[in-house]
């Protein structure tokens, strides 16, 4: 893929998608582990904590998609199904974060939620460098609560690999077609942003 605006776009969609998300993701399981028990359940999981949040959930503004993700009718919870959306959300709603690591996880998902209702998906070079480098802040100190190299070490990698490394032209749509997953509203949107990957990779074969 050259490097155009849009692909600036599924980048910085790319970083929260792959990284973002498992940052988020590894730090929800540590936070659940830190919670007070409810005595009312027999294991501490992540699936047993959803449950004993879940009268409050019920009565949030949770999309029917994302609920049916938290509460599969097939058993529990598969936290690889989940989107950047998710994690943030409980962070945020039910992990009783400090105000530092509210602030960060809050940032995270309006880094997200902007890419994902950009009218049209054009990143400028000068965008594409601040948002890098804000995004890489954040799931950088997210990474610092968790204490793990193995971990910090992968999504390091993803996140420069992103930077400026080749994309895969399928791999691309399918991130992004993750990313976009929990919004049924905004679908229209995706169509016009894969349209125009599609439109930069041909475009990029025509000119070699």
């Amino acid at each position: 893929m050259s490097t155009t605006g849009t692909e600036k776009h599924c980048r910085l969609c790319l970083m929260l998608s792959k990284g973002g998300t498992k940052a988020c993701q590894y730090f929800l399981l540590k936070r659940v582990k830190e919670m007070p028990r409810d005595s009312k359940q027999n294991e501490w999981t992540l699936a047993s904590f959803l449950n004993s949040k879940k009268q409050i959930i019920i009565k949030s503004k949770l999309s029917k998609k994302k609920y049916k993700v938290l509460f599969p009718n097939t058993g529990d919870t598969v936290l690889s199904n989940w989107d950047l959306s998710l994690p943030c959300q409980v962070l945020i709603s039910y992990c009783g974060l400090d105000e530092f690591d509210r602030l960060d996880i809050e940032n995270l998902r309006k880094i997200r939620n902007g890419l994902c209702h950009m009218n049209d998906a054009e990143i400028t070079n000068l965008e594409f460098e601040s948002k890098f480098k804000v995004v890489q802040v954040f799931v950088g100190r997210i990474l610092e609560k968790l204490d793990d190299n193995d971990l910090k070490l992968e999504v390091d990698t993803i996140i420069k690999e992103l930077e400026s490394g080749s994309l895969s032209l399928n791999d691309t749509l399918d991130e992004m077609r993750k990313f976009y997953l929990m919004e049924m509203d905004i679908h229209e949107k995706l169509d016009h942003v894969e349209e125009k990957v599609l439109e930069t990779h041909e475009k990029l074969d025509h000119d070699t």
